[in-house]
């Protein structure tokens, strides 16, 4: 079943000129890009901007970069009781309502474009609904498989619900943008007899701008961090439930076993927004628009995630930064790791917990690790490299004329 899965071999794609409109739909507001998600869709096509025409539709503000229109569906941009910003449960059910599909239906026909995409399962129903009354193609990113994501945070039977809701909508979608491999595959043999194409389009990130000792300097005086004190470094938003599962598992399972270092730890954690309750040892710091600083600082990076799916736009920033990071299996899923390369990789408490003494005491294995992860970003996972094969994949399923630049086709 592995080798009927489309996947893109990053890289070996010239750069070409594709002519083409591509909208591009997503459910929840892009500004702050204070999620993978948002930070997916917002790097990777201000990248495909420069590739061929696009159009983001979104609610909320305006993301800084990138070609735009704003969904207004009414009520879907009040403030919630209390004044907070609507919770994700509440933009989903505004996803699925009439009023998204009208108003989504009208801005894709103002652009007039040649295929759609929407950017998660909550984004589907009203793609769907609008790209059916126009006959245009799509297709739908699969940021996670909710399903999966749900199990060992969600009771059942909502996991297998959630699984039976995502296969209708799957179904009905021209392409599928999996994450990674195993997942193309699994979404694959579950949508068989007649599933559509799945193709692999992972996530990805940027090189971070050289920071300077000042920067660092200030911005652990911010944090009350003080020079003979080390970082530890989480970053992802807590209120996600893996996430927080995660937090939680290291504080309970974890920490205990690291034992004295000789110096004063301060873990770190960048995300918004912070839990209720306290999650000890995590400082909670909240969103940062600037992350590559607080990377730069950071001594020793840790995602102790052991559910969802996907892949961890925050482990290619770890490594993009060339910091030791130290992950769960789960963590590092469908990026070609290899353990005690790239990173430390272990679910066992014990085990984890002598892989962050390790990092905070070896400099020589800092060193090594870092400059392993950051190779392995610059040669797969740059979003420069991400754009080029994700418009040469839609430009394909169009059957349009392409050109590269050298002037030969591109061949099948």
């Amino acid at each position: 079943m592995r080798e009927r899965c489309a996947f893109l071999h990053l890289g070996e794609r010239e750069r070409y000129d594709v002519f083409m409109r591509l909208c591009v739909v997503c459910w929840l507001p892009l500004d702050p890009a204070d999620s993978g998600y948002k930070r997916r869709v917002t790097a990777l096509y201000r990248r495909v901007a420069e590739l061929t025409e696009v159009l983001v539709l979104s609610p909320g503000g305006r993301p800084e970069g990138l070609p735009w229109r704003r969904i207004d569906f009414g009520d879907g941009d009040r403030k919630s009781r209390g004044g907070d910003p609507l919770r994700p449960k509440q933009r989903i059910l505004l996803s699925l309502s009439k009023r998204f599909g009208e108003v989504l239906t009208k801005a894709i026909e103002d652009f007039g474009p040649d295929f759609v995409i929407a950017e998660g399962l909550w984004a589907a129903p009203g793609c769907r609904a609008s790209v059916e009354k126009l006959s245009i193609p799509w297709g739908i990113t699969v940021h996670n498989i909710e399903a999966l994501s749900a199990r060992g945070v969600y009771l059942p039977p909502l996991p297998w619900a959630l699984w039976q809701f995502e296969k209708r909508v799957y179904r009905k979608a021209n392409r599928l943008f999996a994450m990674t491999l195993d997942e193309a595959c699994h979404l694959q043999r579950a949508l068989e007899p007649r599933p559509p194409r799945v193709t692999v389009v992972p996530n990805g990130t940027e090189l971070p701008p050289q920071v300077s000792r000042q920067e660092i300097a200030a911005l652990r005086e911010s944090w009350h961090i003080r020079e003979d004190e080390r970082i530890g470094l989480f970053v992802g938003k807590p209120d996600y439930a893996p996430n927080r599962k995660g937090l939680e598992w290291f504080s309970r399972a974890i920490f205990p076993k690291i034992g004295d270092l000789g110096f004063r730890t301060r873990w770190i954690a960048v995300g918004s927004p912070a839990p209720r309750a306290p999650i000890p040892p995590f400082e909670f710091v909240g969103y940062l628009e600037d992350l590559h600083v607080a990377l730069a600082a950071a001594d020793c990076c840790i995602s102790p995630v052991r559910h969802g799916s996907g892949t961890s736009i925050k482990i290619l920033d770890y490594f993009a930064s060339a910091r030791p990071v130290v992950a769960t299996p789960r963590a590092v899923r469908g990026l070609p790791v290899i353990p005690d390369r790239q990173a430390l990789v272990s679910e066992d408490p014990e085990e984890f917990a002598r892989f962050i003494r390790m990092v905070f005491l070896d400099r020589d294995l800092v060193r090594t690790l870092g400059l392993q992860g950051r190779d392995l970003v610059e040669g797969q996972f740059l979003w420069s490299t991400i754009a080029e094969n994700l418009v040469w994949e839609v430009s394909k399923a169009l059957g349009m004329p392409h050109s590269l630049v050298a002037g030969t086709p591109i061949p099948e």
